[in-house]
């Protein structure tokens, strides 16, 4: 029943700032980004309706929280739910490691930032932290798993 007057207060005190992008709010801080103490607490999904949410009205262009800060292409990108209704029309299989990751933006993220890493050392690092508790049971956390062992063999 307090629900409003408790997103109220964090609004008053800048945690949440509704209407803005969410990498103005220090609630999305908390849950992506270099320092995020609550990176991992939220499956992909919540962290889009978080992001929508904190978007408000500019979320109808359907922008991935993955997306942001990148410069927008101009083309249509597929919704959440559209992209759903597409895999559950033709099938999913189990993933490989070529398929693209259209459900699983914290996986599509992992392979993205591991592809742009050239030094070793910094990719083995990279690995290193998305095998934390906190990821290494998560499919993101899985495939750097798979991927730093085959780094270091």
């Amino acid at each position: 029943d307090n629900m409003p007057a408790f997103v109220q207060a964090l609004q008053s005190v800048g945690w949440i700032k509704l209407g803005e992008p969410p990498q103005n709010s220090r609630f999305w801080k908390l849950l992506q980004g270099e320092r995020a103490e609550m990176f991992g607490v939220f499956s992909s999904y919540e962290l889009q309706v978080i992001y929508d949410w904190l978007r408000g009205e500019a979320s109808v262009d359907g922008q991935s929280y993955v997306e942001a800060g990148r410069p927008s292409t101009g083309s249509r990108r597929l919704t959440f739910r559209a992209a759903a209704g597409r895999i559950a029309r033709h099938g999913c299989s189990t993933p490989s490691l070529q398929q693209p990751d259209v459900l699983d933006a914290d996986l599509a993220l992992l392979r993205q930032r591991a592809a742009e890493l050239y030094d070793d050392a910094a990719r083995k690092d990279f690995f290193v932290r998305a095998m934390s508790p906190a990821q290494h049971w998560t499919p993101a956390g899985l495939y750097a798993t798979r991927l730093f062992c085959r780094a270091t063999r």
